[in-house]
């Protein structure tokens, strides 16, 4: 009997992961909160994950697909709530993760320190770069992307003595210029969310987990489905995104998160 083909891995992107108010850092970006998992939420996810049977990998590392698809966990911007909470699940079930961290807030208050990244490396975890400082790469010159990338690595690298591979594309905005200077910079995997361009085939599409989801809709989201609301609501940003471009969209979305609209 002839194997299934292989299929890529289900790729789900976390933010904060939340105990009590006190573990969301200050002066976040508006709309982060979207974004933030309970704790208690994210056990329950890994719970399911582990009960359920999905294979949780590194990317690259798959394992030969069976019944489940492998899933492939990222987190993103290095806040001190994904050691203090995230952590410990993570190992309960025994899950590497990939820490996505923003290089100039290592060790500034509601962010993790170098020991923190020291440990997550020494239990399997995998640190990559979120950029120096989370600007939207589409709005710099071609000489503040290549510090982004190349002074990020060096950085991690520097005070980690472990190789970076891997960068996660703050706020999903991206084009083939940023692609390639990411490619240039050295990193093998490059991590998006949604697809904008053509260019997407160069990156790892995720999946954003959002704090208002049922356990029902994360459990499509492990079998690749999303609903028609999500679908049309994604094609809206995108086209917003490509339209407006990375500043004009940013603001945009800036006033209506802050308005609460």
């Amino acid at each position: 009997m002839q194997n299934s083909p292989k299929q890529n891995p289900i790729v789900l992107m976390y933010h904060g992961i939340i105990s009590h108010p006190d573990s969301i850092p200050n002066n976040r970006e508006p709309g982060a909160d979207l974004y933030d998992v309970s704790l208690d939420q994210f056990n329950a996810q890994m719970e399911f994950i582990k009960t359920y049977g999905y294979p949780v990998v590194r990317f690259g590392h798959e394992d030969d697909l069976g019944k489940k698809r492998n899933v492939v966990m990222t987190f993103d911007d290095g806040e001190s709530n994904n050691f203090d909470g995230a952590f410990a699940v993570l190992r309960k079930f025994g899950f590497p993760a990939y820490f996505f961290v923003i290089v100039h807030r290592i060790g500034r208050p509601g962010y993790m320190s170098w020991e923190m990244l020291h440990e997550l490396i020494a239990n399997g975890m995998i640190i990559g770069s979120h950029g120096l400082s989370h600007a939207i790469l589409t709005q710099c010159t071609n000489r503040q992307i290549e510090e982004e990338f190349t002074e990020s690595k060096s950085i991690l690298e520097k005070n980690l003595n472990s190789q970076v591979n891997d960068f996660s594309v703050p706020r999903g905005f991206y084009n083939a210029r940023v692609i390639e200077a990411a490619r240039r910079a050295g990193y093998k995997n490059i991590f998006i969310s949604t697809k904008l361009t053509n260019e997407a085939d160069h990156g790892i599409e995720r999946i954003a987990i959002k704090r208002n989801w049922t356990m029902e809709r994360f459990q499509q989201s492990l079998e690749g489905r999303v609903s028609l609301g999500e679908i049309i609501l994604d094609l809206i940003k995108t086209t917003c995104k490509k339209f407006f471009g990375g500043a004009i969209y940013n603001r945009i979305r800036n006033k209506l998160l802050g308005s609460k609209l």
